[in-house]
């Protein structure tokens, strides 16, 4: 069965773990202190069949399969196919999977011993006695390629036709064997039943450990690596065997025992690509460091009864538990030290470094932290305990001027002296309430209130600007001085003033800028300009000051927060984290791109709004309602790990519905009657990084199709010709580099009846001699009454375009008339918005047609009572393309295949089924779209009764903008309320 994932909630998705599992540099940085994990949680509510898990792998393919007592699944990052309910797998307890170095999966069952998948195919291994190897709990596989098996009867291995032969080891047989593990000489170390350690060598055991030998505690699981071997024990301890010669005996290991803490009864190891060694315990999780320092994982949700770890091939940790699912650790970017410096729970306005110590302002106070990240308490932070505080900003004398709302005002504090002055109303602000103080090109101070701007000299007021000076709204968000030494200010309602020589002149919508509300403004020398944040946009202001919109942005959510001018990009800072453009992108010398850090990155919290965030020494400290989170910039480029991409399978449809699925083929012959191919494939990343996929069907496609990765389902070809093709695919990281051509399935197409070379032929002669006798008619009557037999043939035209769209609406018993139907509102609607008599004609019969795809579409989906399924609502999506394939060679109307291809595209370009926008979809398409959903709600449906008016024009003014060009929507409410209704044959064009 395959399920959708549902993207993990906040009680799912949560960062963990310290910096030291994947280490980065960063300076003056405690490790210990910072964490960037992201723990995903796979269970019972959003894709696995159960909250329960066996085992984790995998495969060099990029799938991930998980075992457990619900089934098979295969993961491939959107969907979850459960193989033993799909019959295809005939148990559903699965205990152990192994790969071996031929690529195949090994799958350890609870009930149905071995079974082999290879190829897409299931084959069940057989054993000389049916009662024996039925439990299976691991693998291993040794130098020769021979595969091992451990169960609950004892040890065996794979020979021949997957035939499962015993192995007779003294003191092992009959026993349970839970783990197995080749060491660097292909010996083969193990535990069983008793809490026993052993190890075999040419067929005879050479160590065997038995609780009380090594220590007091059972042994749980092993892992050899190398001339190291691991052993897991039931008690809070690890064991390290060191092999000092090949002789093994009693004096050829050193022993060590390492305390693994509150962890206990270790019931798995890995060790990852670092060189950490994981273990996964009843009570929990941790890893043992190169220098074999543990490190526990601490409130990793529902970290408990762990049975397996492994890597993927991007670095991410996958987990299973038998209690709680699967869980996912993946390298967030982000990393934060919040717990530890007690900033959790707080919203941070501002950040700015000072003496060794990083200063945090919020609404309710000042944090300060050493380069531990240790909290610091002083008389400045118990003064400041309870105050609002808008901004932070150290000067070149290294005070620290505090910008505050209240009583306080503007504080100065000087750490090497801990002198502290307040500069109120009282000493000539206009305002206790400070949002911002910058420092001068003169040593002058400069504050922005909320009744104007004040400049400070030694610390005291000696100039104002306010409403009598010329600023008529006094409500200062932001300041910039710029190069040449104006003083530029961001207000609240007004736009932008500048002040130079005591002037004050104000710049606003005349100048270019759509709104007055300014956030933020930087300067940037490359540019020639100054970067302007305002409101929901923006903008750029160039050295004539002249402004303009960014309009070719659309990354994130809400308004631009903060700024940063970097040597080749402008970081932007929104709500959903950081967005790092391209200087040339923003200014329109190059295409638009961007890359966004946000959640997927490991910044589980919102950006504070119009906070003020710190890029020092390569480190962005980014201020969120839930304290301080860091980017390390020389550290944030990708991996260069190229993604893996895989076709699911293809989906081939024939004339009269008979439907073939192929498991990841690599060519396929299809026959003549082949009407439809469907390519479903996957793009394997689990970094949570975005990406593209870019697809195209050789000696079709006249160009690659590029998509987002997370749009990665299917697509689908109608009415192929004869001959030969080959799909490729190609997947791309989310930084612009391409993949190689990971997948291609070659393809031949029988060619039909009407391809035949002999055929073709007759039917030219046919089609020539048609043609002239229609030139010959033609001409005969075009000396008499030529107009009226003009007129004949337009109601011969429009009868007929009638009869093949009732013939259209006859499939769908819900659906009588509704061609004809839409095809009247869409000339109502054409002749509303004025266009001429021509175009009206043909958006007309556009309209007629717009549903011929549905020929295409299969009676049972289409009659369907109720709705219908996801996978019959996708079927019946391809009505659009099998309408545009039909309509192809229609060039008496240009336009007409458009009509039946977008008729379902959406104004903001959520729809279908390219998610083409308003500028990229045809005004006749738009007219049918809305004719289209007018009919659809106003008539019954086999899932639903007609709808009233009210709800009809409430659907149109909901959606105007999102489903509907505004324009169209506003005709059409007009149409509904003024009374408009279609007589029975409907308008004429």
């Amino acid at each position: 069965m395959k399920k959708k994932w549902r993207k993990p909630g906040l009680s799912v998705l949560l960062v963990f773990a310290v910096l030291i599992l994947f280490p980065q540099q960063l300076s003056a940085q405690t490790p210990g202190a910072l964490v960037n994990l992201i723990q995903t949680v796979y269970n019972d509510q959003n894709g696995l069949p159960t909250s329960e898990a066996n085992t984790v792998l995998q495969t060099d393919d990029g799938y991930i399969w998980i075992g457990g007592y619900g089934g098979l699944v295969r993961y491939d990052g959107r969907e979850f196919l459960n193989y033993s309910t799909e019959g295809k797998l005939s148990t559903s307890g699965i205990r152990a999977l192994f790969e071996d170095s031929r690529g195949r999966l090994w799958i350890g069952t609870n009930d149905k011993g071995v079974f082999l998948y290879e190829n897409g195919d299931f084959t069940a291994c057989t054993a000389a006695r049916k009662d024996m190897y039925r439990s299976i709990r691991c693998f291993a596989e040794d130098a020769s390629g021979t595969v091992y098996v451990g169960s609950s009867t004892g040890l065996a291995k794979i020979e021949g036709e997957n035939l499962i032969a015993p192995v007779s080891v003294e003191k092992l047989d009959g026993q349970t064997i839970y783990s197995l593990s080749f060491d660097q000489n292909n010996v083969l170390w193990g535990t069983a039943g008793s809490g026993t350690a052993f190890a075999v060598k040419d067929g005879e055991t050479v160590y065997r450990f038995i609780p009380g030998d090594l220590n007091d505690a059972e042994n749980y699981t092993v892992l050899a690596h190398e001339n190291l071997i691991y052993i897991g024990t039931g008690k809070s301890a690890l064991l390290r065997l060191t092999l000092t010669d090949d002789d093994y005996t009693n004096h050829s290991y050193r022993l060590d025992t390492y305390d693994t803490g509150v962890l206990q009864t270790v019931n798995a190891l890995y060790l990852t690509r670092e060189g950490n060694l994981w273990l996964g315990c009843n009570t929990g999780s941790g890893w043992f460091d190169e220098a074999m320092i543990f490190h526990t994982l601490d409130h990793m949700e529902q970290n408990t009864f762990l049975s397996c770890i492994t890597q993927d091939y991007e670095g991410n940790l996958w987990l299973a538990s038998t209690q709680g699912g699967v869980f996912q650790l993946a390298k967030g970017r982000f990393m934060n030290a919040n717990k530890a410096a007690g900033l959790e729970g707080k919203s941070i306005n501002t950040v700015v470094r000072l003496d060794g110590l990083l200063y945090a302002a919020s609404d309710y106070g000042l944090y300060m932290m050493d380069e531990n990240w240790k909290p610091v308490s002083n008389s400045l932070t118990e003064l400041l305990d309870g105050v609002r505080i808008r901004h932070l900003y150290v000067d070149h004398s290294q005070n620290l001027w505090i910008s505050t709302y209240g009583d306080l005002a503007l504080l100065r504090y000087t750490p090497a002296t801990e002198s502290l002055l307040s500069i109120t109303e009282a000493d000539g602000l206009p305002s206790s309430k400070v949002r911002e103080v910058i420092e001068l090109q003169n040593g002058d101070m400069a504050a922005a209130t909320t009744e104007g701007i004040c400049i400070l000299r030694n610390s005291k007021v000696i100039q104002c600007y306010g409403k009598e000076q010329g600023l008529d709204n006094s409500m200062i968000l932001c300041l910039l001085q710029t190069a040449d030494g104006t003083l530029l200010a961001g207000s609240d309602g007004m736009g932008i003033y500048t002040i130079k020589d005591g002037k004050v002149t104000n710049t606003s919508m005349e100048q270019g800028l759509d709104t007055g509300v300014v956030l933020r403004m930087r300067e940037d020398a490359k540019a020639g300009g100054i970067w302007i944040s305002a409101g929901s946009g923006l903008y750029f202001m160039d050295a004539q000051g002249s402004i303009r919109e960014m309009t070719e942005f659309h990354y994130g959510i809400g308004s631009v927060f903060d700024i940063l001018v970097m040597e080749d990009d402008i970081w932007l800072i929104k709500s959903s984290g950081l967005i790092i453009v391209p200087r040339a992108s923003l200014l329109g010398e190059e295409e638009m791109t961007a890359v966004q850090y946000g959640r997927e990155s490991g910044l589980t919290d919102s950006v504070t709004a119009n906070s003020w965030s710190l890029f020092e020494n390569g480190v962005l400290y980014l201020c969120t309602v839930n304290g301080v989170f860091l980017l390390d910039y020389e550290h944030i480029a990708p991996d260069h790990i190229l993604p893996k991409i895989a076709v699911d399978e293809v989906i081939v449809q024939q004339d009269g519905g008979k439907i073939t699925v192929y498991q990841n083929p690599s060519s396929l012959a299809l026959p003549s009657d082949t009407r439809r191919i469907t390519f479903r494939f996957a793009y394997l990343s689990f970094a949570g990084v975005p990406g593209t996929v870019s697809y195209y069907l050789e000696n079709f496609d006249e160009q690659p199709v590029v998509i987002p990765a997370d749009q990665t389902e299917a697509v689908s070809y109608t009415n192929l010709r004869g001959g030969n093709y080959v799909f490729h695919l190609n997947a791309g990281t989310g930084y612009g580099e391409p993949g190689e051509v990971t997948r291609s399935v070659e393809i031949h197409k029988e060619p039909g009846l009407l391809e035949q070379p002999s055929v073709r032929i007759g039917l030219a002669a046919l089609a020539a001699l048609f043609l002239v006798l229609m030139a010959k008619l033609i001409l005969h009557y075009k000396t008499r009454k030529l107009k009226r037999r003009q007129q004949e043939y337009k109601e011969i035209t429009d009868q007929a375009l009638k009869t093949i769209a009732n013939t259209i609406d006859a499939k769908d018993a819900y659906t009588k008339g509704h061609s004809v139907r839409v095809a009247g509102y869409s000339l109502e609607l054409a002749r509303r918005l004025g266009l001429p008599e021509n175009e009206q004609e043909k958006i007309y019969y556009t309209a007629l047609l717009h549903d011929i795809g549905k020929i295409g579409i299969p009676d049972a989906i289409l009659n369907k009572p109720g709705k219908l399924t996801d996978e019959e609502f996708e079927i019946m999506k391809t009505h659009t393309l099998i309408g545009r394939d039909i309509l192809k060679d229609f060039t008496a109307l240009p336009e007409i295949g458009e009509g039946a291809l977008s008729h379902h595209e959406n104004y903001d370009g959520s729809g279908y089924p390219y998610r083409k926008r308003s500028e990229e979809t045809p005004l006749v398409a738009q007219i049918i779209r809305a004719a289209d959903s007018y009919d659809a709600m106003a008539t019954n449906r086999s899932y639903r009764s007609v709808m009233n008016q009210e709800y009809i024009l409430s659907e149109f003014r909901k959606f105007s903008g999102i489903q509907f060009e505004p324009r169209i929507a506003q005709v059409m409410i007009d149409m509904i309320t003024s009374g408009f209704t279609l007589d029975e044959t409907g308008p004429q064009p």
